[in-house]
């Protein structure tokens, strides 16, 4: 019975050591954001274009027709997340305006 409860007691410690050997993967999502990509929209270009460039992006509000919100969040292996945003302002159909805003030291894949 004492050799037993020693070997459980083992047993259970070799477990608890090895839950901080759990592999956690980088965690990618929305769309990436390359600085090419990002240096392709330019003032004048039709959405379609940014469409065709960009694809559709992960926000769509309904209220504000005249604006594309693209997301892209990167979340590397036991490290903060960092995030880049991209807001594209049309009018008529045509890009009046971009804003990018980045989390520090964001290297999203080329």
């Amino acid at each position: 019975c004492y050799k037993e409860k020693i070997l459980t007691l083992i047993f259970s410690l070799s477990l608890l050591g090895l839950t901080g050997c759990i592999y956690r993967p980088t965690v990618q999502q929305g769309t990436v954001l390359t600085d090419a990509s990002v240096q392709s929209i330019h003032r004048g270009m039709s959405k379609a274009q940014v469409l065709q460039i960009l694809g559709k992006p992960v926000l769509i509000n309904i209220y504000r027709n005249g604006r594309l919100v693209y997301v892209y969040t990167l979340k590397p292996n036991r490290k903060a997340m960092q995030e880049r945003q991209l807001l594209i302002y049309f009018r008529s159909d045509r890009v009046i305006d971009y804003k990018v805003f980045s989390s520090p030291n964001l290297k999203p894949p080329v």
